[in-house]
């Protein structure tokens, strides 16, 4: 009769402020729920193996709970394997054995997540939020100032207050961000809001519901939609289309062959300055004037090498 040996071992904490925990695995999930009581916080590792905790450090300082576990071999037939902790790096190598980690921490927790490989899956509301993976997908649902990288894996989250989300190649989705950066290396970009900052990509598509104040939106060579822009919007697109409505502000897009097509709001005055050299050029807009002093207007620059231009 086969027997499978595992690991489970809990470690718990108690802190007299709103924890900041700073977790470090080598090769681990990491699942974190926001509904732990006041100043409690516990971390239950997972393995479908045998392993040995000795070389785990566990232990608080003030209000901070830090937790490292390195890379961990499988104690029954182990086979080729090894680790070891160089600084802040965990090393290892062969027959190393993925965990689970479950942690509970209360609400508006701030987090400092690290692992080699695996996912980060966050629920509920946290404080401070760091998260960096070698290669897995990232999720978490509203924080304050984040700041999150993933090597190759997607990104979803609902809100953020401000930060960086940033993936080697996935996709990037977020509902509502305010000043901040979204970065993928070639991925699809989705966002429902932003404040201000930059939205790039290395090759594909980004869709934006929303921008608010001063957002530069950039992909290689994918397509480009703007639900409503306020503010000073900037497009840049290698190849892709270019869709916008512009509710407001200084709008301007470049992309080198596809088209743009543009609508603005009925009423409002229009500077137009559009350009295609071998695509065609169509404006909709009947002369509504020149703005007099402070009125309300809409600044509207559009660039294509070959594609044509629609504004209505």
């Amino acid at each position: 009769m086969n027997t499978t040996t595992t690991t489970r071992h809990t470690w718990e904490f108690g802190t007299d402020e709103v924890p900041r925990l700073r977790l470090q695995a080598h090769h681990a999930d990491v699942f974190v729920r926001h509904d732990a009581a006041p100043g409690q916080t516990s971390i239950t590792l997972s393995a479908a193996a045998a392993v040995d905790l000795a070389g785990v450090e566990a232990r608080t300082e003030g209000r901070e709970v830090i937790v490292t576990i390195p890379a961990l071999i499988a104690t029954e037939n182990p086979g080729f394997g090894f680790s070891f902790q160089l600084g802040g790096f965990t090393i290892g190598a062969g027959n190393t054995v993925r965990l689970r980690l479950d942690v509970l921490v209360p609400e508006t927790a701030d987090l400092d997540l690290k692992v080699g490989g695996g996912d980060i899956v966050i629920d509920g509301r946290s404080g401070e939020l760091r998260a960096r993976t070698g290669g897995g997908d990232v999720r978490f649902d509203d924080a304050g100032d984040v700041v999150v990288h993933t090597g190759g894996g997607d990104i979803r989250a609902t809100r953020a207050a401000q930060g960086n989300l940033d993936t080697g190649g996935g996709d990037i989705s977020i509902e509502s961000l305010g000043e901040g950066r979204v970065h993928s290396g070639g991925g699809d970009v989705h966002v429902g809001a932003i404040a201000s900052g930059a939205i790039k990509t290395g090759g594909g598509d980004i869709h934006v519901g929303r921008t608010e104040g001063d957002v530069t939106v950039t992909t290689g060579g994918g397509d480009v939609r703007l639900d409503s822009c306020l503010g000073s919007t900037e497009v840049s697109t290698g190849a892709g289309d270019v869709r916008a409505h512009v509710a407001g502000g200084r709008w301007q897009a470049r992309t080198g062959a596809g088209d743009i097509i543009v609508t603005v709001p009925p009423g409002v005055p229009v500077w137009q300055d559009l350009s295609s050299p071998l695509g065609d050029v169509t404006s909709r807009i009947g002369g509504r004037g020149e703005p007099s002093e402070g009125q309300e207007h809409i600044e509207i620059t559009a660039r294509t090498g070959t594609g044509d231009i629609r504004l209505s």
